[in-house]
């Protein structure tokens, strides 16, 4: 019984990974700022979405700040996000990749989205968070 409870815990408990920049940041007492990702992902059309995104980051880090943006990708959710994954995530939106959700939708979405994986979607597959 035990060891199939723990299976079970396995294969429910979501996914969370955190950019090693934020790891660090936090672990040094240095400031992180979180950052959407629908204005990413829903709010502008691409490129422009993926140039406020990039310079953002980049006013941020000018001053001392880690960003972090925050997204479910495939499932996983994420606190931080590479420059290739900002540019994915910019064009997932337009693409039919991207779903935008608030804090209730969060566990509905990274189950969606995990089960799609393993289903074999073509493509990443995002949930672009928003402050509701």
């Amino acid at each position: 019984m035990r060891s199939h409870l723990s299976s079970l815990l396995r294969r429910t408990t979501p996914k969370v990974e955190i950019l090693p920049e934020v790891v660090d940041a936090l672990r040094n007492g240095c400031p992180v700022v979180a950052l959407e990702s629908t204005i990413v992902a829903h709010g502008m059309p691409f490129p422009g979405n993926f140039s406020l995104a990039s310079d953002v980051a980049d006013l941020l880090r000018s001053k001392g700040v880690v960003p972090a943006t925050i997204a479910i990708k495939d499932g996983v959710f994420r606190a931080g996000l590479h420059q290739d994954e900002i540019l994915d995530l910019a064009k997932a939106g337009e693409e039919g990749r991207a779903t935008k959700c608030s804090t209730r939708d969060l566990p509905l979405i990274g189950a969606k989205l995990s089960a799609n994986r393993r289903g074999g979607e073509e493509g990443v597959l995002w949930g672009a968070t928003t402050v509701a």
